[in-house]
């Protein structure tokens, strides 16, 4: 079973918990998620099956889209309402207007600390091991790219919440911003409620939740998949005559059809069915198709059927 699904993930469990559901509802061993969404967190989490699995990187650099609420004038250590409270700093002369205002201190290319209660790779451990552990690190920032934010509402009071919209790139934690506005406005903020509307073209109209794949018959649960090369949209497509696929697919450069050689870069290679038979790099010096990602050895007497 090859193929990509789009989970509408409910608050509570984590990705991990998510991916392992999945394995059984399709009994699929091989099967990994694009994204990953915090427990707390809800909406749509890109998950591949089989091949697509080794696609999901593409999925992973497309840009994200967030509602979430942010509340003003509390500090936690996870920097979202689950955490242990580190401080209040009641907020009630906030208004909509200043908050708005610092909107565009984080937007464009910005630099992010991730939070310590994240699931970032250092030397060799998760960073949330690490803190329950009580192992003080030190995280390097990282440069991240916000290219939309937007203030929906504004709920004043003691702990004010804001409702924002937020379309970003890859590696920005929505609650590291929410903890740095608070900061910016002087009482904190921890973020409360998250849910990914939309990654690239995946969104939620498109999604299904567990409980409605659990409902489906299992014979019928692959119908629930998306193609493998919905996984690549963004990648310039070409078909290549069946001898030079034959070679490709089977680890050898061929030479790229001269109209596409104008730069470096990825292409997604399809069959003479218009499937995705691999990921190949073009390189302008040589003009030759190199193989970087193939899917599945086809056969020449399968190609020319």
């Amino acid at each position: 079973m090859h193929g990509l699904v789009v989970i509408d993930k409910p608050s509570g469990p984590t990705s991990h918990d998510v991916v392992s559901r999945c394995r059984r509802l399709f009994q699929q061993r091989k099967i990994g998620h694009a994204g990953t969404l915090d427990p707390l967190a809800t909406g749509v989490l890109v998950m591949g099956l089989g091949h697509a699995t080794r696609l999901l990187e593409y999925v992973h650099r497309l840009d994200k889209e967030y509602m979430a609420e942010f509340h003003f004038g509390l500090r936690t250590d996870t920097q979202d309402i689950s955490g242990q409270i580190i401080s209040r700093s009641p907020m009630a002369q906030l208004t909509s207007a200043k908050v708005a205002a610092v909107i565009p201190q984080f937007l464009g290319n910005i630099v992010q600390v991730p939070p310590v209660y994240s699931a970032i790779h250092h030397e060799g451990r998760r960073l949330y091991e690490m803190a329950r552990a009580g192992v003080d690190v030190k995280i390097k920032p990282r440069a991240v790219q916000i290219y939309e934010m937007e203030l929906i509402d504004f709920l004043s009071g003691e702990y004010p919440v804001a409702k924002m919209r937020i379309r970003c790139g890859t590696g920005v934690y929505i609650r590291t911003i929410a903890g740095d506005m608070g900061d910016a406005l002087g009482g904190g903020g921890a973020m409360g409620a998250l849910r990914r509307i939309r990654v690239g073209r995946f969104d939620l109209a498109g999604s299904v939740t567990l409980e409605q794949i659990e409902a489906t018959p299992i014979s019928d649960r692959e119908g629930l998949l998306l193609p493998i090369l919905k996984a690549v949209e963004s990648l310039p497509k070409i078909q290549i005559i069946s001898e030079q696929l034959n070679q490709l697919v089977h680890g050898r450069p061929v030479e790229a059809p001269k109209c596409l050689v104008t730069d470096d870069g990825e292409v997604a290679v399809l069959d003479s069915g218009g499937k995705l038979a691999a990921i190949a790099e073009i390189h302008k010096e040589s003009g030759w198709l190199r193989p970087k990602k193939v899917l599945a050895p086809v056969p020449l007497e399968a190609i020319l059927k």
